[in-house]
């Protein structure tokens, strides 16, 4: 069995770890989440300072959709961060229109922040100029933040946003977070890992995390198939799985059939494809010699 269906079957089922937004969890609602749960330094970071105050807000209709957050800093002014993964050429548009609903709602101008969260170099241009109009807004990539301070944290959103910061040993911060799920109790444990699982897709580092949960021990966890690596490793277990008792098979054949098996041989049966094992047990039906089936491996 690979490690990674071995592993989703062996995580501890448990209840939630956070108020999770309706519905599934997705990149879009995770960001919220930690946005929402981050202490002051990734605030301080990115030159906004804290906020005191999240706010519902229904802004009048708009054609794009809502706003991502919308708070009261410790300052008293108020805040609108929009998340943003891709580099959106209407990006600027889009935020104005934003701000000037805000006003409409609230009565304030809102101080704007567009925090990136993609993987491609930031190539959005935050101003809009027309004739009639000049308009700018402040946009912050999450990897230019210092990632330390944020792995440090006691706060476990502050450790996920580490990850996609400019956190420069990924492995390692990936490591610790690890570390800290497994001294969580049990009904936080489940929506912890999840939300890590989630935070190294979206920054494309899901292969850091599978070196990092190899060794890792675990007892049940449910389905999570919905993330692409996590599907791929459990297919690649899979047929890895396959082939490896095909190869046990072959071997126990071809010891009843000829004694104990030449290091040669046992080499040779560890390094077949499926389609050489296939054919090894097709041969082995008729094969009067190892010489038959292998050659000069044989000797």
């Amino acid at each position: 069995m690979g490690w990674a269906a071995e592993f989703l079957e062996n995580f501890p089922a448990c209840g939630a770890l956070l108020v999770l937004p309706k519905g599934p969890l997705n990149s879009d609602s995770l960001l919220k989440l930690l946005i929402r749960g981050a202490s002051t330094e990734p605030f301080r970071q990115m030159h906004v300072g804290p906020v005191q105050q999240w706010l519902n807000v229904d802004l009048p209709r708009i054609q794009n959709r809502l706003v991502d957050l919308v708070g009261r800093a410790a300052d008293g002014r108020l805040l609108h961060i929009e998340l943003q993964s891709t580099n959106d050429p209407l990006m600027a548009q889009r935020m104005a229109e934003y701000a000037l609903a805000i006003l409409r709602a609230l009565k304030e101008y809102p101080v704007q922040v567009v925090v990136y969260v993609g993987n491609e170099k930031l190539r959005m241009i935050p101003e809009l100029r027309t004739l009639g109009m000049a308009f700018h807004y402040h946009q912050v990539d999450l990897r230019d933040l210092d990632g330390e301070p944020l792995l440090e944290s006691d706060r476990f959103e502050d450790n996920l946003l580490s990850l996609l910061s400019g956190l420069g040993d990924l492995a390692r911060g990936i490591r610790l977070i690890v570390a800290r799920i497994k001294r969580m109790k049990e009904s936080q444990r489940m929506d912890a890992l999840e939300q890590l699982l989630l935070t190294c897709e979206l920054r494309g580092i899901e292969s850091t995390l599978t070196e990092e949960l190899k060794h890792m021990p675990v007892t049940h966890v449910p389905d999570m198939s919905k993330y692409d690596f996590v599907r791929k490793a459990r297919q690649e277990g899979r047929q890895e799985g396959r082939r490896e008792g095909m190869r046990e098979f072959a071997h126990t054949l071809l010891e009843k059939r000829f004694g104990r098996l030449p290091d040669s041989i046992v080499k040779r049966l560890a390094e077949l494809s499926d389609i050489e094992s296939q054919k090894l047990a097709s041969d082995l039906l008729d094969a009067r010699s190892l010489q038959e089936l292998f050659g000069d491996s044989s000797q």
